[in-house]
């Protein structure tokens, strides 16, 4: 019994230890240089890192948050970094030991992997010219549709902001890098994130991203749009 509880206590400090390790992580994450775009919901960083992937992982990781155990989230439950559970797709659930206690590392590679799926599907929605867009656009993109589900962004019908900030996004990635032609189109995609606009260019309406999280949506605005 004595041999089982020093076990216990072992396995607790390592678990202890990794949740230290983490929150140190992420006082790296909060420090901000000053090139970088900080989101005023959670002063996360959207960095230069040139690999897509880690930097969105990274964002990810604080924007949405971390949960060990089920929480309700609207019909059913989410866990670890916001993973609705009727959502996990089979792989993604094979890298979950214990679907009721999700541990750090094993998050991580959920995310990782969501956001893989989520970078392929832009590079298809942009006919293979996803690269074409600076950095901090991809990463916000990414980021964006990790929280509408990109399913939702390029299929909308219903909100008619979405096919034209999609229309904007495709039209960037037809100009060099950075050039003044790829600002002015993610400008014009960054409007269409936040607002509906009526025929003559004047505002309609919030868009429902916008309304229910307004400084996610503006700061990702501004990332998209390289402000």
């Amino acid at each position: 019994a004595n041999t089982d509880e020093g076990k216990n206590l072992k396995n607790l400090h390592k678990e202890l230890k990794a949740e230290l390790n983490s929150l140190e992580r992420d006082k790296t994450i909060l420090t901000s240089p000053p090139s970088e775009t900080v989101t005023k919901d959670n002063s996360v960083v959207v960095g230069d890192n040139t690999n897509i992937v880690d930097n969105a992982v990274e964002l990810l990781m604080v924007q949405e948050d971390f949960r060990h155990t089920k929480y309700k989230d609207g019909k059913d439950f989410s866990i670890g970094h916001g993973f609705y559970l009727p959502s996990l797709t089979r792989d993604e659930r094979a890298l979950i030991k214990n679907i009721n206690y999700v541990k750090r590392d094993e998050a991580k590679a959920v995310l990782k992997l969501k956001v893989q799926k989520i970078r392929k599907g832009w590079i298809n929605l942009t006919n293979n010219n996803f690269g074409k867009l600076p950095v901090k656009t991809r990463t916000a993109l990414i980021s964006m549709a990790y929280q509408l589900d990109l399913s939702n962004i390029a299929g909308s019908r219903k909100n008619k902001s979405w096919p034209l900030f999609l229309k904007s996004v495709k039209k960037a990635t037809e100009f060099d890098l950075s050039s003044a032609e790829q600002k002015k189109h993610l400008l014009e995609a960054s409007k269409h994130m936040l607002h509906n606009f009526h025929p003559d260019g004047t505002i309609k309406s919030s868009t429902k991203w916008h309304k229910q999280t307004p400084n996610r949506a503006k700061e990702m605005a501004k990332a998209v749009s390289g402000q």
